[in-house]
């Protein structure tokens, strides 16, 4: 027993050294943030930015179910004139009223001949645990490498255990980053 809590131990530290050892070695920088703005209204139960290279989308998001999940279709596009590294990153959230929800998402980045999807678990936990499976996500917890070519972006947010009345604002950034030879 005490010997599985020092190797859990041991691997969460070496997980952290290798995401802090690579992200030295990429000079991230924000192209695109999602202001993702939503109310949420959902009745009791019986149970229990556009400047310089960097582009604002205001995402609106209506909760009014416990659980559910949206599609924010072709939001926009990127396009990458050379290989390059992308990484999607929380950057803040405000949370007004009283309410308590877990919103989770997934970012899909397509083309003609290429598609991937990058799971965002636990963008935002209000006044509840959020469990994750415990492994590097490419393009969340890392940079992801995608060739260069113009892709269209999906937006994909879900939410569970949502109560009470409020609002909530997060910025979703996703950053570039150059490959180094």
């Amino acid at each position: 027993m005490y010997l599985g809590k020092n190797l859990i131990l041991v691997l969460v530290i070496a997980i952290l050294a290798v995401g802090s050892i690579i992200a030295g070695y990429y000079m991230l920088k924000e192209r695109i943030i999602f202001n993702i703005i939503g109310n949420v209204s959902v009745p009791e139960t019986t149970q229990p930015f556009e400047a310089e290279g960097i582009a604002e989308i205001t995402l609106n998001l209506d909760i009014t179910e416990p659980s559910g999940t949206v599609v924010f279709e072709n939001t926009t596009s990127i396009e990458l004139d050379q290989d390059t590294y992308v990484l999607f990153k929380a950057l803040s959230s405000n949370v007004y009223g009283n309410l308590s929800l877990i919103l989770s998402g997934e970012a899909i980045i397509s083309n003609s001949t290429h598609s991937y999807k990058i799971p965002m678990p636990c963008l935002l936990s209000i006044d509840k645990e959020c469990y994750r499976v415990m492994m590097v996500i490419p393009g969340y917890d890392e940079p992801m490498k995608l060739p260069k070519g113009r892709y269209n972006i999906t937006i994909v947010l879900s939410w569970n255990e949502a109560e009470g009345r409020g609002q909530i604002e997060l910025k979703l950034a996703m950053t570039t980053a150059d490959m180094q030879d």
